[in-house]
């Protein structure tokens, strides 16, 4: 059979088809949804791999909405895939050429696919397809062509876990279908929609199905988030730290939906990290910024939640300004694991004697003396330092803040650093935009459903 697809890839042909259907779905039927997946592309491309199916294999052609046979191998079981002269061959287990007509949209599935049979890409099953695309180093990228839905049962136990309550795997299931709806091409220019990893959402193909999960997407089957009458992303991560972000001040753009909101749900969630001068030389000079010799580290702004909205290091050659995210991905965001955060660390020089006016705290609350405005404050390694009352910020347990002794605006720098080493503390995980796992799984647990958690932390949605 012909090449069908010489040019455009299927994966942009299915996000233009579906674009211009979805608001006449309803009248004319769901067409069913395809996405590619990438699950062995860049430095992870493969000039040979093994395809197998129990129940024999076939070869297909990726179509808008599904996938037109092109060849039935029933009797063959496995075929090795191979890059030959830039061109992509499959090969039987006595060595001969089965198929070498390759283009974007030809692939390699289970007789049984239809049915929801799965296809193995070295040991590892993949409901849907396999695509294969060569790259000019005489490797290949490997492609999961696949329906939505099948995509999204190989999501959600790997983002939520499938112990959780139905529940919050409901609002998970509606929030991915929305996030993948609205990121579709995401790495078009790999030749895809999604990778596995956090950076689109964590996928472990049929691998990761659990008949929770998968009961999860059947009964949201189709649903997804919308705002204005278009469908909006469910972004999500794992902990709040007790206030969702506005996605406007972590990425800037236009996103009503995703305005920040105290979360009242949130477990706690809190965290440490601590740095040396050099570390932090190290990180911003790995990311491509050049201060020298670290002097000094601040924040310099907070957003209307409490959280870091800029650190400035200050360094013997040069000043670096990192704002919003753009600090976790210097840094580490397994490191710095969310922006509620304050700085800790060891320039305070210990006082010795009676202190003037000390403030009296049970680590809940302070009393704080009238009269003089100068005040000493002690830290957790116990050393004092003298601090003017209406310059101090108070901290509650969800980082939220507050001058304690006036109404003055809040100054340019909160918190600096000046000696090493420097301790982030912090609660909460992940970049705060959206939903929170954590919190959606504590709703779930007394009673909220899945359509009242997504309302919680999405604003003025639809889900629909």
């Amino acid at each position: 059979m012909g090449k069908i697809l010489a040019v455009m890839s299927a994966a942009l042909l299915c996000a233009l088809v579906f674009l211009a259907s979805f608001s006449s779905a309803a009248s004319q039927g769901q067409r069913s949804q395809y996405v590619n997946v990438g699950i062995s592309y860049g430095s992870a491309a493969v000039s040979s791999c093994m395809v197998a199916a129990e129940d024999g294999l076939m070869l297909v052609q990726a179509v808008p909405g599904g996938m037109e046979e092109v060849l039935r191998l029933p009797e063959c079981k496995q075929l090795t895939v191979k890059t030959e002269n830039r061109n992509i061959v499959a090969i039987d287990s006595l060595g001969a050429v089965v198929y070498e007509a390759f283009d974007l949209g030809t692939c390699i599935a289970s007789l049984s696919a239809g049915e929801g049979g799965a296809v193995k890409f070295n040991g590892k099953p993949f409901r849907g397809a396999l695509r294969f695309s060569p790259l000019g180093n005489g490797a290949m990228n490997v492609v999961n062509y696949i329906e939505m839905d099948d995509y999204l049962c190989g999501v959600i136990g790997a983002e939520m876990g499938h112990a959780s309550p139905i529940e919050a795997l409901k609002a998970q299931a509606v929030a991915a279908r929305s996030f993948a709806l609205c990121n579709l091409g995401k790495h078009k220019e790999e030749g895809f929609d999604f990778c596995t990893g956090v950076h689109c959402q964590v996928y472990e193909g049929q691998a990761g199905e659990h008949d929770r999960t998968t009961q999860a997407v059947d009964e949201t089957a189709g649903l997804v988030l919308t705002y204005g009458g278009k469908p909006a992303a469910g972004y999500f991560f794992k902990n709040s730290g007790g206030h969702t972000q506005s996605g406007e001040e972590v990425w800037g753009g236009d996103a009503p939906w995703l305005v920040g909101v105290k979360d009242e749900y949130s477990p706690d969630c809190e965290w440490s990290y601590s740095m040396t001068f050099q570390e932090i030389r190290s990180k911003l000079e790995a990311a491509g910024y050049k201060v020298g010799k670290v002097q000094s580290v601040s924040i310099v702004g907070r957003s209307a939640s409490g959280a870091a909205a800029r650190l400035e290091i200050k360094g013997a050659s040069g000043t670096a300004t990192l704002a919003g995210e753009n600090v976790r991905a210097v840094f580490g965001s397994g490191n710095v694991k969310s922006m509620m955060f304050y700085l800790g660390g060891s320039e305070n020089t210990q006082t010795s004697g009676a202190l003037p006016n000390p403030a009296l705290s049970d680590g809940k609350s302070a009393v704080f003396p009238k009269g003089s405005d100068d005040v000493y404050v002690i830290g957790a390694d116990m050393a004092a330092e003298k601090k003017k009352l209406s310059e101090l910020y108070a901290f509650d347990s969800g980082l939220s803040f507050k001058l304690a002794g006036s109404k003055q605006a809040e100054p340019q720098k909160l918190e600096s650093v000046s000696k090493e080493p420097v301790v982030f503390n912090g609660s909460g995980y992940g970049h705060g935009v959206g939903m929170p796992q954590d919190s959606a799984v504590a709703m779930a647990e007394q009673g909220f459903t899945y359509e009242e958690i997504l309302k919680y932390y999405f604003k003025n949605i639809k889900i629909q």
